[in-house]
């Protein structure tokens, strides 16, 4: 049985999400909003988002990526007193052999009234690196490769773990005086810099934020075949795919299992279509 989203107003066309941040995601998520269900998007920057943990590490993040967007969901809800709360929270780790960084972007929604959450998600690459420097021609070739000034960076001086921390360097010049600073802050004459993963300090991940609010808008217009509340959608990706050659069950996909967020009810879906593994990845013909 598919789901799909119902010939009828959606519950949402019209209605008003609070969003709670102090780094300008409401630029990715607001228009996406309005667009697709005419809905508004209510800003939310009383609270301090900072306070929930930071990617420059001074404040550790309390739980898991998806416990700090839910938080941020609950808290738009209870500072705004609207029904329905957003909340957005963002990961970044290594790529395949440390070359290309993978960005994680999880935009949650709670909705008191249907008592339903339902989470959108996109990966991307991000747009992040680091390095310790003593020369400013150095230093100032990697902050044009880093896209300085459209994308931040975040300074130090010494290493990484100092709490001494250096943002929001707007122009070339500043970013210079600020390099002289954490040199002359530094016993070896070390800056440590890094890329500003703040969303309006990265558009780079900012693209991704709107990525994963696409997904959250399809989730939300795609209807539950058991119980008809909205945010029915995959779940994960189910791995099986038998090999060609001896019919084990590989690594590769085979499947989706698709959830309701309300009701819990599954459904399997066969993405394959009659494929088969290659050999080379079977645990069996090729252990």
């Amino acid at each position: 049985m598919g789901a799909n989203p119902k010939n009828r107003p959606d519950r949402h066309t019209g209605a008003s999400f609070a969003l709670l941040t102090k780094h300008g995601k409401e630029r990715a998520i607001a228009p996406r909003f309005r667009s697709a269900l005419g809905a508004e998007v209510v800003l939310v920057d009383s609270f301090d988002t900072d306070t929930l943990g930071t990617f420059t590490r001074d404040v550790p993040r309390a739980g898991s990526q998806w416990d700090a967007a839910r938080r941020k969901a609950e808290l738009a809800i209870e500072l705004s007193g609207l029904p329905r709360g957003l909340g957005s929270e963002g990961s970044f780790s290594a790529g395949p052999f440390g070359f290309v960084a993978t960005n994680l972007e999880l935009l949650v929604l709670k909705d008191a009234e249907l008592g339903i959450e339902v989470a959108g998600v996109a990966v991307a690459g991000g747009h992040q690196a680091s390095g310790i420097f003593s020369d400013w021609e150095r230093f100032a070739e990697f902050a044009r490769k880093m896209l300085f000034p459209s994308h931040g960076l975040v300074l130090r001086p010494g290493d990484g773990d100092d709490p001494r921390i250096y943002k929001d360097a707007g122009d070339f010049e500043k970013l210079r005086a600020v390099f002289s600073e954490c040199t002359a802050l530094s016993p070896e004459g070390l800056v440590f810099a890094e890329s500003d993963l703040r969303a309006h300090r990265n558009p780079t991940r900012m693209e991704t934020i709107g990525q994963a609010c696409g997904d959250l808008l399809r989730r939300l217009q795609c209807d539950c075949p058991a119980c008809g509340k909205p945010g029915f959608g995959l779940a994960k990706k189910l791995s099986g795919l038998p090999c060609s050659w001896c019919g084990s069950p590989t690594n590769d996909i085979l499947g989706e299992e698709h959830k309701c967020p309300a009701c819990g009810f599954t459904e399997t879906r066969d993405t394959a279509e009659g494929k088969k593994a290659d050999p080379k990845f079977c645990p069996a013909c090729n252990p």
